[in-house]
């Protein structure tokens, strides 16, 4: 794990992210095959998404490799230990009615555990725990949009703040489970002092 912090915060400037401190939070998203049919009012067709499994199936696989993205970008891990497989796809109405049909015969969890969608530029929204947790949306979706996709969905769409800087808590972590070798010694050093 401590490997895979390190390289989330050397990474993390040539990463994309979900812009700005605020977010849309939408809760309550259960359906995968109605979340495919209305995502497209918020993250047209033609961008990318990127996904995550541990226990990612042959068949998702197979899905996942006929439909390559258009155009990848470095987009941070959800999961830091183990490392999951990951796959980055075109989002298209074929994907779509291919993996929810995959999803209906074979479960979520050999699809995936997490997904995000990107753009050339940002994450749109990310979907930690997909349809078991909350759905995070880009702060700078337009409210009228966001309203609209969360109203087809059944759900309630909120505007949030992020509660902690991702990047400082990150270098925090890095400090913690990876200090320089100078505090190493001086740790040793001290160590040695007080036998």
């Amino acid at each position: 794990m401590r490997e895979a912090v390190h390289k989330l915060k050397i990474e993390w400037d040539e990463s994309l992210h979900l812009p700005g401190s605020t977010y849309w939070k939408v809760e309550g998203v259960t359906n995968p095959r109605a979340f495919f049919s209305h995502i497209p009012k918020i993250f047209p067709h033609g961008m990318t998404l990127l996904i995550e499994g541990l226990e990612v199936g042959a068949s998702a696989k197979s899905l996942y490799q006929e439909y390559p993205a258009v155009y990848t970008k470095r987009v941070a891990c959800d999961t830091m230990s183990p490392t999951p497989a990951s796959f980055h796809v075109e989002f298209s109405p074929n994907f779509s009615d291919c993996l929810c049909r995959l999803i209906e015969s074979q479960g979520l969890a050999a699809a995936f555990y997490h997904f995000k969608g990107y753009s050339e530029d940002e994450v749109v929204f990310t979907f930690h725990d997909a349809f078991r947790g909350e759905l995070v949306l880009s702060g700078g979706l337009s409210e009228v949009a966001v309203r609209d996709f969360a109203d087809a969905l059944g759900c309630p769409a909120e505007r949030a703040v992020f509660r902690v800087d991702l990047r400082k808590q990150l270098i925090a972590l890095d400090q913690a489970i990876n200090p320089p070798w100078w505090l190493r010694a001086w740790r040793i050093f001290r160590r040695g002092k007080n036998v």
